[in-house]
């Protein structure tokens, strides 16, 4: 899924069978959003397969590099220089600072809508065809947006 991280609307979806990797369908996912600014994702797409997609659509890249990452000096590709920008602000800055400083903290909004979806849609889908769980999990994704729409409730700290 992606999740638009300020008005917490889902924008993309995408379901794979489980032998696939998340960001192999990193293509996938952008091809269904007009304007990308930035995507954010976890250490799980920190690849070509999303580096390069992103790339492509001229969007930063929020991604944290694994441990031990290492710069691709050899003619790397557009998602590469993305990749060793990340990777030297990391080193720069330290990872907390850039955790901060690029934004990536706010991926949290993205995990709790997430987390709404399986608290409210379930954690698992009822239908057993690849294609029938894509249409649940489109039509799940609208009734969200419709109930994101209608209002998010305010919290307040007593």
């Amino acid at each position: 899924m992606a999740i638009d991280r300020d008005s917490l609307e889902i924008i993309s979806v995408d379901l794979t069978e489980s032998n696939v990797h998340d960001s192999k369908r990193t293509t996938a996912l952008l091809d269904q959003i007009e304007n990308i600014g930035s995507v954010t994702g976890d250490k799980g797409y920190d690849n070509k397969n999303a580096y390069d997609p992103i790339a492509a659509r001229s969007a930063c890249a929020i991604i944290p590099p694994r441990s031990g990452a290492g710069l691709n000096l050899k003619n790397p590709s557009p998602g590469g220089l993305l990749r060793n920008h990340n990777i030297m602000a990391k080193h720069r800055f330290g990872k907390d600072a850039w955790k901060h400083g690029s934004g990536y903290t706010k991926r949290s909004r993205v995990e709790n809508a997430i987390g709404r979806y399986k608290r409210i849609i379930g954690p698992t889908l009822h239908s057993t065809k690849l294609e029938n769980q894509k249409t649940e999990v489109r039509i799940a994704a609208q009734i969200l947006n419709r109930m994101t729409q209608l209002g998010m409730p305010k919290s307040y700290k007593l």
